[in-house]
Order: structure tokens, then sequence, then C-alpha cells
């Protein structure tokens, strides 16, 4: 499963907000994710620490490393130059145990 995680620099700042409003063009993130990179399928999301500064959302895949890495570099040049938002993209087993960390930005 592919684990992608992201965070505001502004713990009070709501993070799916930002996205929807800076990159995805009020797309939820899951769904603009998957039309990015078409042979991912959504599984699950969080809000760790129940706030709004953090979002996770989960994937499944039938090529786990080649799909986290197409997103891991898809968010890397879209988020450029959005200082406020940060992520990172693991692969990750059915526990939600981290696997393998593909990057953080």
């Amino acid at each position: 499963m592919i684990k992608v995680s992201f965070r505001s620099a502004n713990a009070a700042d709501d993070i799916c907000n930002i996205l929807e409003i800076s990159l995805t063009n009020q797309m939820e993130i899951e769904q603009w994710l998957m039309e990015q990179v078409q042979t991912i399928q959504f599984d699950s999301m969080d809000f760790p620490h129940d706030l709004e500064a953090f979002y996770d959302c989960y994937f499944n895949s039938g090529q786990e490393e080649t799909d986290a890495r197409k997103i891991y570099h898809l968010l890397e040049r879209s988020l450029t130059d959005m200082k406020q938002v940060l992520f990172s993209v693991y692969i990750v087993d059915n526990q939600m145990n981290q696997i393998n960390e593909i990057g953080i930005f």
C-alpha cells in the first residue's frame, strides 16, 4: 500500500483546503492523484493527531514502488512553489507500518 502524508507548515491551516485551492482546482487530493497516476486506487484516509494540518491518504497499486515514485515526483514538481505544504510518500504494509520511505519534501 502507498501512504501519502501531507502537512501544513502552519499548524493552524487546513491542509486539504490549501491543496484544493492551490493545486487540484477544488478536487479532493486523492481523486486528483488517481487522475494523475491512473494505476492507483484510493483505499482510505486519516487525519493523524486529529488536526486539520495533517492528512494521510492510502492507495492500492499493483506496482507500488513505481507508483509511489510517480506520486512523489508529481508532488515534488507540483508543490515546489508552495512552501506551506510539506509531504512524504511511503510504502506501508497492511498494518500501516512504514516499510520503505520514497521521499520527504
